[in-house]
This record gives C-alpha cells, structure tokens and sequence, in this order.
C-alpha cells in the first residue's frame, strides 16, 4: 500500500481508539513507495441475473445540460428528500464562465431553477430541507429557505473551502492550511480551534479535506500536509503527457484531527504516506477512505476498508484506469463508488472520460453498474436519500438517477 499498511485506521481512529485518553502520537517511518498490485485481482463483474438486486440496477439520465454555445459545470449535488435537491454550478459560454449559480429542484432533478451567486462556488453543505451553505471564492452564503434565497455570512478565511454544521448554530469551517474555524451563530462569527492553531505542519503544504461525524459527539477532520511539486509552464497536462507521468510524487504527512465531544476538543493523529486523503464515510462500525494519487503514480485513487470495532483496515478497490472520485456506504455491508474512466495516464487532466458507477455487496466482489452511454466529466458526486435513491452529478452537466 502506499499509505504504510495497517496504519491508516491509527490515523483515521476507530471508534474504540476515539473514546480513550489521548496519548501522545508515535513517530512513524517514512513512507515507502511499494509494489501495489490490482484490487480485486480479478476485474469487474458484470451484473447478471444472479447479481445483487441493487448491482443490477440501472443509471439513467435524469438531467442534461445541452445548449448550444453553452456548457454547464455541475459541483456539489445534495438531496434533502426524495423531490428537493440543490446543486452549485459554473456556466460557460464560449469556453468563458458567465454564472455562478445555485441550483433548485422541487421535482426530484427533473428540472431545476437557477439562482446568481456572484462568485465562483467552492462546495455546498446541507443540513435539512430548510438550511444550507455555500462556500464561495472569499465568500460564504446561508439559506435557511432551502436554497431559494440566499445572504450573505461572514467566511473566517479566504482559503476556507467547505463547512460542516451539526445544526443550524453549531458548525466548522476549513480547507487550505492548518488552522479551522468554529461557529456558535450559523457562521456569523467565527473562531479558530485551538488544536489546529498548535499544529506543527507547513501551513502552504496543508489541506483539510473532508469532516464526517459517526455520531453527534464522535467525529473527525481529514487532511494531507506534503509538499508539490512545481512546474513552470503554462501548457496543460495534455499537451506534455511526459511531464506528468514523469513527475516524482513526494510522500507527506495524512492526518486526521479527532474529537469524542462534538468538537468540544480535539485530538491529532498522523502517518506518513504517498498521495492524499481526500475523503472517510462511516456508517456503524465500518467505514471507508479515498485517496488520490497524481498523474505519475501507478495509481489513480485508492479505496481502503476501516473496521471501526477492531482497527483493522485493508485497500478494497484500486483500478488502473478508473479515478475514484466519491464514495457512499450501502446497507449493512455494501459500498458504491463513483468514478472517472482514465484516458490513459492522464487522469488529472481536463480530457473527459467515461463516469463509472462501481457496486460491492462485501467490499470484494465488484460490479460494473450500466450506466448511460452518454455520461461523462472529469469528476463524479454522489447525492443520496436513504439506502433506496441516489443520484450521480458528472461536472458536465449531466445528473444519473439510479433505478431498476
């Protein structure tokens, strides 16, 4: 693996590990770059009678953006119910971006009514049919109408990039560097946890990336600190394929800040490792974790399995040409991945590829779902009601709805 083997959960914590006394972090060797092999050894499956009902289901257009001249860049996508839903998008004309938009769907993404937002749209998070926040370019909005109208809040820091809110006073904000931020008021003030003002990273290195609670008390804050590499030149990946699969990728530190009481205190636990962690569900007792790597790893993306009861954690799904971009936990014991077919090597580029919906009833057997053949981007979200409808926003402009 290229995250050291049976660390990651040291990192990430199980839910044992969340409710003992801290202790001080051990040092962790560096990270070594070791042979990966393909996982599951053996491919997809393709879902035939016998599959799993929910393996068979079928991924279908639901809304496509087709306009001449004209384009439309999908972000965020959440359902608060089976017919409400809001979406963040850029509109293109020309190649040029004319709209900062804010979505709206009251007939479960058939159609949708757009709102101006000003600036560009960095992520989208929804509480419940009534609240939601948008992290903009230096600028963070609130709606407590579900999203048909919108004010303006005051954002902690211009590099803040995603919010969480356990209800509509209590929340984080965070994103690029080491410092987050917490909110008593809905996001009209804001202060900076203490813990992450101490941490000992390079500030212009860090990313936090994604917070998830298992329950109200229990949660944790994802991030990566290593340094990039820089190249100066103003053509992109496509035109000098050399340039990126040639390019050495750094090991650096993945971290995850760990709190057992609501974000009352924090805790930090880190481990060395290649690429970075970009996103952790849990559901229970079992969770999963996406990592990403650059053009010039081997791979593109990389799923693990966490054992929360144990602390065990092993790679389930990691495909050559397939770039797994989210993933949702499914049931009891099922997980569904949403990804990017890769052209080639170059993943990271602007070339567009085939979206990929990807069924595991156990994390072992995977199946290839079907999926519209005209469903493509370079980026693929998963949006969900429940065990029973979820929907996939390719940022083309292109929301699948899953059904039988």
């Amino acid at each position: 693996m290229a995250i050291t083997r049976r660390t990651l959960l040291s990192c990430v914590g199980g839910l044992p590990a969340l409710a003992q006394t801290p202790q001080p972090a051990k040092p962790q060797p560096p990270a070594q770059r070791t042979q990966m092999a393909q996982v599951p050894p053996g491919g997809l499956l393709k879902p035939g009678p016998d599959a799993p009902a929910f393996a068979r289901g079928r991924w279908s257009m639901e809304y496509l953006y087709d306009k001449e001249r004209e384009s439309l860049e999908l972000g965020s996508l959440h359902f608060s119910s089976l017919l409400r839903g809001v979406a963040t998008a850029v509109k293109y004309k020309d190649g040029e971006a004319k709209d900062n938009l804010c979505l709206r769907t009251t007939d479960g993404g058939k159609t949708w009514q757009q709102t101006g937002i000003g600036r560009r749209p960095y992520s989208l998070f929804v509480l419940d049919e009534a609240n939601a926040w948008i992290v903009c370019d230096n600028r963070l909005l609130y709606s407590d109408e579900g999203g048909a109208r919108w004010q303006r809040l005051k954002i902690p820091d211009k590099k803040m990039l995603r919010v969480h809110f356990q209800s509509p006073t209590r929340g984080w904000a965070y994103g690029i560097g080491n410092v987050f931020y917490e909110t008593s008021d809905g996001g009209r003030t804001w202060k900076p946890v203490k813990e992450s003002v101490e941490l000992k990273l390079t500030s212009e290195n860090t990313l936090l990336s994604w917070m998830e609670f298992v329950t109200p008390k229990q949660g944790m804050l994802s991030g990566t600190s290593r340094r990039r590499m820089e190249w100066n030149s103003y053509l992109p990946e496509w035109m000098v394929p050399e340039r990126s699969t040639r390019r050495r990728m750094l090991p650096g530190v993945v971290f995850t800040m760990v709190t057992n009481d609501g974000g009352g205190t924090w805790r930090r636990v880190t481990t060395s490792a290649f690429g970075d962690l970009m996103k952790v569900r849990m559901r229970g007792m079992r969770g999963a974790s996406l990592i990403a790597y650059d053009d010039g790893f081997d791979w593109p993306s990389e799923v693990n399995a966490m054992n929360l009861r144990t602390g065990g954690t092993e790679p389930i799904f990691r495909q050559r040409q397939i770039h797994v971009t989210d993933i949702a936990m499914v049931g009891e014991a099922g997980i569904l991945l949403a990804g990017i077919e890769a052209l080639g090597r170059l993943r990271m580029s602007s070339l567009s590829g085939r979206v990929k919906a990807i069924y595991s009833p156990n994390s072992k057997d995977w199946y290839d779902m079907k999926m519209d053949y005209r469903a493509e981007g370079t980026f693929a979200r998963i949006a969900r009601v429940g065990d029973d409808h979820f929907w996939i926003a390719s940022n083309a402009g292109m929301i699948l709805k899953l059904g039988e």
